[in-house]
């Protein structure tokens, strides 16, 4: 079996990479990042197939804040379609394509005329319910935010109609298929890995500081604005709020609920160094709107911290109520507030969550078992009549 996968960026798909290489069958796998930029990818550059030539000048600009909105919802279709046209002009011989969803119309197409089994790539829930939830939120903040180009959205709907089976990382991703009339024998989900050799516990002092944290982009998508406002009505004495990812144009906003309270905004962080942050945290919170599986709540569980979630967030696929943390649903600050002060009041119990919590990640979230279940789906694919 030859296996070539295809990425517009890194996402978890190089993780997934070096799963199958491992296991003797990626054959290559594309990308719009340059070698530069993948160097600590651990994997043959000879298996990197790189085209940036589109795709780093667009994320370049944006991340320089010199496109938001609209104009970047544009920018990043036409990136999408030039990446999407490379790969199908220049696919290898292989037996599965398995490429991320919203640039794999025209390649999934040329894989199948060629006898290329085709497998898409669905990172976060149906693309329908995805612009829904986004748009909702966009509208009720009258936040300007990006949105899915028209036309990207009608690409993505045709991607799930060519493809012949769809990967999903959630319970949620994998019923708001179901929703849209996706039959479930199209679908497979499989909850992503995280290294639990890179993401361990470290040693921290306690200094009586009640610490939150969260991990990824500051944006109305990933709820932090209700996290600002949970954490200013928790009221919580000696606690911080600690904001680990990039910030958008939106940002300021969104954190205005709590303007004035001890918040730190840090700005990215390596990955490497996550571990420390998630292990001085006394709970990690991920209060998203839309999120097809959070891979930082399989890093924060890894590295001993108990973790509060939405529902829409990959959470129900990882925590054990109670036992390693809480879900609560999306956009209701009142129960993300009072589970801040539960972990508060409850110190001691919530420090006995670490322990399940490592267990947990172990147990289910070691890349190994990523690789072999989709190792599975593609030879569960192979074997299916054309």
């Amino acid at each position: 079996m030859r296996v070539v996968l295809s990425t517009i960026g890194r996402f978890h798909s190089f993780d997934l990479a070096r799963q199958l290489h491992q296991h003797g069958v990626l054959d290559q796998i594309y990308t719009g990042y340059p070698h530069f930029k993948l160097k600590n990818e651990r994997l043959p550059r000879e298996l990197i197939k790189s085209y940036p030539w589109v795709v780093t000048p667009f994320m370049g600009l944006s991340q320089l804040g010199a496109m938001h909105g609209k104009r970047r919802a544009m920018m990043s279709n036409i990136a999408h379609l030039t990446f999407d046209r490379h790969v199908a002009r220049t696919l290898p011989e292989c037996d599965i394509f398995h490429s991320l969803s919203r640039y794999a119309l025209r390649s999934g197409r040329a894989a199948k005329k060629r006898g290329i089994r085709f497998a898409l790539d669905v990172g976060s829930s149906h693309v329908l319910t995805f612009d829904k939830l986004v748009g909702d939120e966009s509208e009720r903040f009258g936040i300007e935010i990006d949105r899915i180009h028209p036309s990207g959205i009608e690409r993505e709907l045709e991607e799930y109609q060519e493809a012949e089976i769809i990967t999903v990382p959630s319970i949620f991703s994998y019923k708001s298929f179901l929703s849209h009339g996706i039959p479930e024998d199209k679908l497979a989900l499989v909850r992503y890995g995280v290294d639990t050799s890179q993401f361990v516990r470290q040693p921290v002092e306690d200094d009586g500081v009640f610490r939150i944290v969260f991990v990824g982009a500051l944006s109305l998508r990933k709820g932090v604005t209700y996290l600002a406002e949970a954490f200013a009505r928790a009221n919580i004495p000696n606690s911080e709020l600690i904001l680990i990812g990039s910030q958008q144009p939106e940002t300021e906003q969104l954190l205005e609920p709590a303007k004035g309270l001890n918040v730190r905004v840090t700005g990215h962080i390596p990955q490497p160094e996550l571990s420390a942050w998630y292990s001085r945290a006394n709970v990690t919170v991920l209060p998203s709107v839309e999120d097809g599986f959070a891979i930082v709540l399989l890093q924060a569980m890894a590295c001993g911290s108990p973790i509060i979630a939405t529902e829409n967030s990959g959470g129900p696929d990882c925590i054990e109520e109670g036992k390693n943390g809480f879900v609560v649903p999306p956009r209701d600050v009142d129960a993300l507030a009072e589970k801040l002060v539960w972990f508060a009041e409850n110190r001691e119990a919530a420090c006995e969550m670490r322990a399940p919590a490592i267990a947990s990640a172990q147990a289910m979230s070691g890349i190994d078992r990523y690789g072999n279940e989709m190792v599975q789906v593609y030879e569960n694919l192979l074997a299916r009549p054309r």
